[in-house]
Order: structure tokens, then C-alpha cells, then sequence
């Protein structure tokens, strides 16, 4: 399984009048505000350490790039709460921020566990793709393109390893994929480098499905 690039945030709200801080930093959070947001709920924190005000100020830095600040108040948040709608919530942010810091099989790893305690999450489930990966490489030949960033992927014998560039590399590492031939054509930019990536694996499709789609045999479907 393998991250797409669908990032939604999910923020819990407060209604309770005996937390206005938290209740001030919602406000500013929905305005946009993050860096008073950030500091209404750093007080909170202060007066009352809660699982919320954790995971509510990962956002806030979350949306000022802060990614490892968000990382380690999603942690927080998990490790603190016994409520799985907060868990989940928390392992979908942590997802995002570890997909934003270029960290894919954690990325990858965090959607799961949001899936775990909330399965029917559309969400968490369109940031997971299924990549098929036969023994140890892809089924066809695939490329892609994002921007001017365009990449080709090549199936690869047992024990080529992964031959690619570093953006590239780890994108197909945390597919699976140990054996295969990836070359970037375009744009060297790291982020549409990444995304192509994603794209491509996104559209390989497994021998079984394309025969029946088109009515071949499998012997047919390999060698053309």
C-alpha cells in the first residue's frame, strides 16, 4: 500500500465554557490565525494537559510547516487519549505530516492505524492506493507526469534492486517494490518528481484484471 497526495487536516472543535482558551484558539484557528492559535493553546496546555489541545495545536504548527513540532503533539494526543475518535483523527494528521517531511512508510503506517479504529474514514482511505507488486517488481512498464516532472517505471528482474533517483527510491521502497528500473524524464523538482511517482503506481494494474477487462489470456497479457 502506498500514500497519495489527498491531505485533509482534521481538527476537533470545542463547545465547553470552562476551557476559553481552548475555545479562543478554535476561533482563531477557523480564522486562519494559526500563530495565536498556537499560543491560546500552548495555555491551555499550561492549565490543563488534555489529548485535544494536543492534537488541536499539532495542527496549528502543522500549518506553519512546522511538520516535526506536529509530529511529536499528534503523538501526544495518541499516547494520551482512550478516545478512538481522537486516535484516529490524530494517526490521520500524523500521516499527513510524516507524507509532508517526505517520510512514506510512516506516512503509509499511521493511515493504517486510522483505518484500524475507523474503517469506513473515505478520507484515510483515498491517502492509501493498492500498488500491484509481483515478486518483488511491478507488473508493466508505467509512466506519469506532474508539472514538467515526468517519470518512467520498468519492471526489473529478481535482485536488480530498487535503480533509481533518491525521490523516487523512497517512494517505491514504501510501496514494496524491491526490484525495478525508474527514471525521471522531465523536471528534476523533488515534489513533482515524488508525485509523478505516486501517479504512476497508481496506475499499474494487475495481469489478472487487465485479461479479464479485455477478454485475453494471461499468456497474451505478458507477452503482448
Amino acid at each position: 500500500m502506498l500514500t497519495s497526495v489527498i491531505l485533509c487536516v482534521a481538527h476537533i472543535g470545542w463547545s465547553q465554557a470552562d476551557y476559553p482558551w481552548l475555545r479562543n484558539g478554535d476561533q482563531l484557528y477557523v480564522n486562519k490565525a494559526y500563530k495565536d492559535a498556537e499560543t491560546a493553546y500552548r495555555k491551555a496546555l499550561e492549565e490543563e494537559k488534555q489529548p485535544k489541545t494536543s492534537f488541536n495545536l499539532g495542527n496549528t504548527v502543522y500549518r506553519q510547516n512546522r511538520l516535526p513540532e506536529a509530529v511529536e503533539q499528534y503523538e501526544n494526543a495518541i499516547s494520551t487519549t482512550k478516545n478512538n475518535d481522537i486516535k484516529a483523527d490524530a494517526w490521520y494528521n500524523l500521516g499527513n505530516a510524516h507524507y509532508q517531511n517526505n517520510e512514506y512508510e510512516k506516512s503509509v503506517e499511521a493511515y493504517k492505524e486510522s483505518l484500524k479504529l475507523r474503517p469506513a474514514d473515505e478520507d484515510a482511505k483515498k491517502n492509501l492506493i493498492k500498488v500491484p507488486v509481483m515478486h518483488g517488481t511491478i507488473p508493466h512498464d508505467q509512466w506519469a507526469k506532474e508539472g514538467a516532472a515526468k517519470v518512467l517505471i520498468k519492471p526489473a528482474a529478481h535482485g536488480t534492486g530498487v535503480i533509481a533517483g533518491g525521490s523516487m527510491r523512497a517512494v517505491l521502497e514504501s510501496a514494496g517494490v524491491t526490484d525495478v528500473l525508474a527514471k525521471s524524464l522531465g523536471s528534476a523538482n523533488p515534489h513533482n518528481v515524488i508525485k509523478a511517482t505516486f501517479k504512476a503506481l497508481a496506475l499499474l494494474r494487475e495481469p489478472v484484471g487487465v485479461a479479464k477487462t479485455r477478454s485475453l489470456g494471461l499468456k497474451k497479457v505478458f507477452n503482448g
